[in-house]
């Protein structure tokens, strides 16, 4: 039994994993990624786009105010949907179509400012200033 004994602390002894060479080739992995990851990365071009020069001319600016009733005025004086509708489509027809400012109160509906958006959309105007307060 005494044999039993002893080879029963002898198992326990051993029973331990040494984890210093795990340690060791760990820490060389680590410094070979450290030491290659420059290596591997590449530099990828993206083409950007130049600034477009400023022009030379001032565009057109129309002063467009939508108030909480949904009333339109343009440039101060008040106006109708079409009316809007019909100054718009002339408006567009210019060699540099103008800058549609659009003023709006913060009581009105959105339905109203999407519908004048559309309406200017709809007549090839793409240039708007929205000023909210």
């Amino acid at each position: 039994m005494a044999f039993m004994n002893a080879d029963a602390s002898a198992r326990s002894d051993n029973a331990e994993i040494n984890i210093t060479p795990l340690v060791d080739v760990m820490l060389v992995l680590l410094i070979i990624f450290l030491v290659a990851a420059p290596v591997v990365v590449r530099q990828i071009e993206l083409p950007l786009a130049a600034t477009p020069p400023k022009p030379d001319v001032e565009l057109a600016q129309l002063a467009l105010r939508i108030d909480a009733a949904g009333s339109l005025q343009l440039d101060g004086s008040p106006m109708s949907l079409s009316a809007l509708d019909r100054i718009l489509q002339v408006e567009a027809l210019r060699e540099q179509a103008p800058v549609l400012q659009i003023e709006v109160a913060p009581e009105a509906a959105y339905a109203h400012m999407t519908e004048v958006l559309a309406l200017a959309r709809s007549h090839g105007l793409e240039r708007f200033e929205l000023q909210t307060h």
